[in-house]
C-alpha cells in the first residue's frame, strides 16, 4: 500500500478503495440471496480537509518528518500473489502429500500376493551308503480372498482420510496467508493515520511558533505543542516498525527470503457475506475436511474389523517337489497341501483392538463436530461484534468525532479554546480512526476464518 501524503486534517475515515485482484479460491463461498445475512456497515465519508474558518492558521514551514513508509518495490502485490507463493512450497502441504503417497503405498501393498518359495530338497542321504534323493521344490501360500479385499479397503479409507487432511492443510495455508495479508493492510493504514496526526501537530507547532513571534502565544503553549509533536513522531516510528514486522512475518510464511515490501492491492473495507448462525453452522459441518477425515477414519476402522476377522480364515500352503533317487535311478514327484488349524489363535486380540479403534473413531466424529461448533461460536461472536460496532461507529461515533474536531478548531481560531484542546481533539480523532481500522481487521479475520471452515495454524498444527 502506498502511503498517502499527510492531509491538513486526519484525512479519510475509511481507507480509499483499492482494486482487489486477489483470487480467494475455493474457500470463499458465494452467499445465497434467500439466506439472511448480517447487516453490513456502510463506508463512512469524512472530509479530506479541515472545516474552513474565517481565520485559517498560518502554513507550516517545510520540516523534516519521520518516514511514513518503508522502502518498497514498484509492483503492487495482490492477495492472489501471496497465495500463489504460499501454495508453491509450503512445508505443510509437502508433508500432507507425502502422507497421501505413504497411504497409497499401503493400498498397493495390501493387494500384493505372497512370493512363492523355491529351494533344494534332499532325503535319505547316506542311507545304506547311497547318495539319497536330491531335487527341488516350489511352494506358494494362497491367501484367502477376503483377507486381501478387506485389507485393501481399510487401506483405501486410510488414504481417503489423508486426502481430507491434505485439503484441511490447504485451507489452513490459504486462511493464514489471507489473514496476514489483511494484517499488512491494517498495519500500513495505521502508519498512514500516524503520519497524518504527526503532520497535523507539525502544522500546529509551526502556527504556535509564528504566534509566539507575534507575541500572541506563550512559550509554555509552544513547548507543550512541541512535546505532542514529538510524541506523534514516536508513534509514526512505532507504526513503521509494525509494518516492517508484518512484512517479515509474511516473508517467513510464504518462504520467500527475497520478498521486498511492495504496494498492496487490497482493501480493509471489502464487504463480507456471512449468513445467519444456523446456516453458517450447517455449512461448516457439511464442508469441513476435518469432519470428513474423521468419518473416513470410521470407515477405515470398520474395514479393519472385517480384516481382523478374516485373519481367522487359514491360508493354504501348496508345494510341489521333484527328486531323483540315485539308488533306484528314478525320478519322482511329491505334492504337499496344508493349512494351519485355528485352534488356539483365532486373532481374538487383533479383533478386539480393531473394535476399540472403531469406538474411538466414532467418538472422534462427535468430538470434532462439537469442537467445530464451539470454535464457530467464538469466531461468529467476533464477527457479529465487529459488524455491530462498525455500524455504531458509522452512525454515532464518526459524526461526533468529525463535529468535535470542527468545533474545537473553530474555537481555537476564535480564541475560545487553547492549542491543547486542538491537540487533544486531533489525537482523539486519530485514535478513533485507529479503532475503526482495528474493527475492520477483526471483521475481516473473523470472516476469513468462517469462510475458511475455521482452519488456521498451518505452521503449527501437526
Amino acid at each position: 500500500m502506498a502511503i498517502l501524503p499527510a492531509q491538513i486534517v486526519a484525512g479519510e475515515w475509511v481507507p480509499s478503495r483499492r482494486t482487489h485482484h486477489a483470487n480467494t479460491g475455493p474457500i470463499r463461498r458465494t452467499s445465497s440471496s434467500h439466506l439472511p445475512a448480517l447487516e453490513e456497515p456502510q463506508p463512512l465519508e469524512l472530509p479530506n480537509t479541515l472545516p474552513e474558518t474565517s481565520h485559517p492558521l498560518p502554513p507550516a514551514p517545510p520540516v523534516e518528518k519521520p518516514a511514513t513508509a518503508i522502502p518498497t518495490s514498484l509492483t503492487p502485490m495482490s492477495l492472489a500473489d501471496f497465495e500463489a507463493l504460499a501454495l508453491s512450497s509450503h512445508p505443510a502441504l509437502i508433508r500432507a502429500s507425502a502422507r497421501i503417497n505413504g497411504a497409497y503405498g499401503r493400498v498397493v501393498q495390501a493387494g500384493l500376493k505372497p512370493n512363492p518359495t523355491i529351494g533344494y530338497r534332499g532325503d535319505d542321504i547316506g542311507l545304506d551308503g547311497s547318495d539319497g534323493q536330491h531335487g527341488g521344490f516350489v511352494s506358494q501360500t494362497i491367501v484367502a480372498k477376503e483377507k486381501v479385499s478387506t485389507g485393501r479397503n481399510a487401506a483405501r479409507f486410510e488414504q481417503s482420510r489423508e486426502e481430507h487432511n491434505q485439503q484441511a492443510t490447504r485451507f489452513r495455508v490459504l486462511n493464514d496467508v489471507r489473514v496476514q495479508f489483511y494484517v499488512l493492510l491494517a498495519a500500513e493504514k495505521r502508519l498512514e493515520i500516524a503520519g497524518e496526526l504527526f503532520a497535523l501537530h507539525k502544522r500546529d507547532l509551526a502556527a504556535m511558533e509564528q504566534r509566539l513571534k507575534q507575541e500572541d502565544a506563550s512559550r509554555v503553549d509552544v513547548l507543550r505543542t512541541r512535546l505532542e509533536t514529538e510524541e506523534a513522531a514516536l508513534e509514526v516510528e512505532s507504526a513503521r516498525a509494525s509494518v516492517a514486522a508484518a512484512w517479515r512475518e509474511m516473508t517467513a510464511f510464504v518462504g520467500e527470503a527475497g520478498l521486498q515490501p511492495s504496494p498492496l492491492a487490497g482493501d480493509l473495507t471489502e464487504k463480507t457475506s456471512i449468513h445467519s448462525w444456523e446456516m453458517t453452522l450447517q455449512t461448516v459441518l457439511a464442508n469441513s475436511p476435518e469432519l470428513a477425515a474423521a468419518r473416513a477414519d470410521v470407515q477405515r476402522a470398520c474395514w479393519a474389523i472385517r480384516h481382523a476377522q478374516a485373519q481367522n480364515r487359514p491360508d493354504w500352503d501348496v508345494g510341489v517337489s521333484v527328486q531323483y533317487d540315485t539308488q533306484l535311478d528314478s525320478t519322482f514327484t511329491g505334492v504337499e497341501v496344508g493349512m494351519p488349524l485355528p485352534v488356539f489363535n483365532r486373532n481374538q486380540g487383533r479383533i478386539r483392538e480393531a473394535q476399540a479403534e472403531l469406538a474411538g473413531a466414532r467418538a472422534k466424529v462427535i468430538q470434532t463436530e462439537r469442537a467445530l461448533q464451539m470454535r464457530l461460536a467464538r469466531v461468529y461472536r467476533e464477527y457479529d461484534a465487529a459488524v455491530r460496532q462498525l455500524k455504531h461507529f458509522d452512525k454515532e461515533i464518526a459524526p461526533n468525532a468529525k463535529e468535535t474536531l470542527k468545533l474545537v478548531e473553530a474555537g481555537f481560531v476564535e480564541g475560545e479554546l487553547s492549542v491543547l484542546d486542538v491537540l487533544d481533539a486531533q489525537r482523539t480523532y486519530a485514535r478513533q480512526k485507529q479503532k475503526h481500522v482495528e474493527l475492520q481487521l477483526n471483521r475481516q479475520k473473523a470472516a476469513l476464518q468462517i469462510e475458511g471452515l475455521l482452519l488456521t495454524g498451518s505452521l503449527t498444527v501437526e
